[in-house]
Protein backbone atom coordinates (compact mmCIF):
# COMPACT_ATOMS: atom_id res chain seq x y z
CA UNK A 1 0.00 0.00 0.00
CA UNK A 2 1.40 3.40 -0.98
CA UNK A 3 2.09 6.05 1.62
CA UNK A 4 -0.61 8.35 0.14
CA UNK A 5 -3.19 5.55 0.17
CA UNK A 6 -2.29 4.69 3.75
CA UNK A 7 -2.61 8.35 4.75
CA UNK A 8 -6.01 8.61 2.99
CA UNK A 9 -7.33 5.60 4.92
CA UNK A 10 -5.89 6.91 8.20
CA UNK A 11 -7.44 10.36 7.70
CA UNK A 12 -10.78 8.76 6.87
CA UNK A 13 -10.71 6.70 10.06
CA UNK A 14 -9.72 9.77 12.10
CA UNK A 15 -12.77 11.55 10.65
CA UNK A 16 -14.94 8.76 12.08
CA UNK A 17 -15.54 6.68 8.96
CA UNK A 18 -14.36 3.31 7.72
CA UNK A 19 -13.94 1.96 4.21
CA UNK A 20 -15.47 -1.40 3.44
CA UNK A 21 -13.28 -3.82 1.47
CA UNK A 22 -14.82 -3.04 -1.93
CA UNK A 23 -14.43 0.71 -1.34
CA UNK A 24 -10.79 0.17 -0.35
CA UNK A 25 -10.14 -1.86 -3.52
CA UNK A 26 -11.78 0.90 -5.60
CA UNK A 27 -9.75 3.61 -3.82
CA UNK A 28 -6.59 1.59 -4.36
CA UNK A 29 -7.37 1.42 -8.09
CA UNK A 30 -8.12 5.18 -8.22
CA UNK A 31 -4.89 5.99 -6.40
CA UNK A 32 -2.94 5.03 -9.52
CA UNK A 33 -4.22 8.17 -11.28
CA UNK A 34 -5.69 10.38 -8.54
CA UNK A 35 -4.46 11.62 -5.17
CA UNK A 36 -6.27 9.37 -2.64
CA UNK A 37 -5.74 11.86 0.21
CA UNK A 38 -7.41 14.74 -1.64
CA UNK A 39 -10.16 12.44 -2.90
CA UNK A 40 -11.03 11.11 0.56
CA UNK A 41 -10.90 14.63 2.06
CA UNK A 42 -13.56 15.65 -0.46
CA UNK A 43 -15.63 12.52 0.22
CA UNK A 44 -15.52 13.11 3.98
CA UNK A 45 -16.43 16.78 3.49
CA UNK A 46 -19.40 15.73 1.34
CA UNK A 47 -20.47 13.13 3.92
CA UNK A 48 -20.56 15.80 6.63
CA UNK A 49 -23.50 17.31 4.71
CA UNK A 50 -25.54 14.09 5.03
CA UNK A 51 -28.42 14.16 7.54
CA UNK A 52 -27.61 10.58 8.57
CA UNK A 53 -23.92 9.85 8.40
CA UNK A 54 -23.05 6.24 7.58
CA UNK A 55 -20.33 4.49 9.55
CA UNK A 56 -18.93 2.78 6.47
CA UNK A 57 -17.99 4.26 3.13
CA UNK A 58 -18.89 1.74 0.45
CA UNK A 59 -17.92 1.46 -3.19
CA UNK A 60 -21.25 2.81 -4.59
CA UNK A 61 -20.80 5.96 -2.48
CA UNK A 62 -17.25 6.45 -3.84
CA UNK A 63 -18.38 5.75 -7.40
CA UNK A 64 -21.21 8.28 -7.05
CA UNK A 65 -18.80 10.86 -5.72
CA UNK A 66 -16.43 10.26 -8.63
CA UNK A 67 -19.28 10.81 -11.11
CA UNK A 68 -20.19 14.10 -9.41
CA UNK A 69 -16.57 15.21 -9.19
CA UNK A 70 -15.72 14.48 -12.83
CA UNK A 71 -15.23 17.81 -14.62
CA UNK A 72 -17.45 18.50 -17.60
CA UNK A 73 -15.75 18.49 -21.02
CA UNK A 74 -16.16 22.28 -21.26
CA UNK A 75 -14.30 22.75 -17.99
CA UNK A 76 -11.53 20.40 -19.14
CA UNK A 77 -11.21 22.38 -22.36
CA UNK A 78 -10.99 25.64 -20.40
CA UNK A 79 -8.25 24.11 -18.24
CA UNK A 80 -6.27 23.00 -21.28
CA UNK A 81 -6.59 26.37 -23.05
CA UNK A 82 -5.66 28.37 -19.94
CA UNK A 83 -2.74 26.00 -19.23
CA UNK A 84 -1.46 26.31 -22.81
CA UNK A 85 -1.78 30.11 -22.83
CA UNK A 86 0.17 30.32 -19.57
CA UNK A 87 2.94 28.25 -21.18
CA UNK A 88 2.91 30.60 -24.17
CA UNK A 89 3.29 33.51 -21.73
CA UNK A 90 6.41 31.88 -20.26
CA UNK A 91 5.05 29.98 -17.26
CA UNK A 92 6.41 26.52 -16.54
CA UNK A 93 6.04 23.84 -13.88
CA UNK A 94 9.33 21.99 -13.86
CA UNK A 95 10.35 23.38 -10.46
CA UNK A 96 8.09 23.27 -7.39
CA UNK A 97 8.05 27.07 -6.92
CA UNK A 98 7.28 27.64 -10.61
CA UNK A 99 4.56 25.01 -10.49
CA UNK A 100 2.93 26.68 -7.46
CA UNK A 101 2.99 30.05 -9.27
CA UNK A 102 1.55 28.60 -12.46
CA UNK A 103 -1.17 26.66 -10.64
CA UNK A 104 -2.12 29.80 -8.69
CA UNK A 105 -2.42 31.85 -11.90
CA UNK A 106 -4.31 29.02 -13.58
CA UNK A 107 -6.68 28.68 -10.63
CA UNK A 108 -7.36 32.42 -10.55
CA UNK A 109 -8.17 32.54 -14.26
CA UNK A 110 -10.37 29.43 -14.09
CA UNK A 111 -12.26 30.88 -11.13
CA UNK A 112 -12.90 34.06 -13.13
CA UNK A 113 -14.19 31.86 -15.97
CA UNK A 114 -16.50 30.00 -13.58
CA UNK A 115 -14.57 26.70 -13.50
CA UNK A 116 -12.96 26.62 -10.05
CA UNK A 117 -11.66 23.45 -8.49
CA UNK A 118 -10.32 21.65 -11.55
CA UNK A 119 -6.66 22.53 -11.02
CA UNK A 120 -4.37 19.50 -10.94
CA UNK A 121 -2.80 18.81 -7.52
CA UNK A 122 0.59 20.31 -6.71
Amino acid sequence: MSERLQRAVSNTIEAGYQLDSEAFTFLEMLSKTKDPVALMEEVVKKMEEFAQKPLFIDRPLLEGFMLEATPKPEAELQLLVVHAVLHLLGHDHLETADKADMWAAQGQILTQLGSPGINPPL
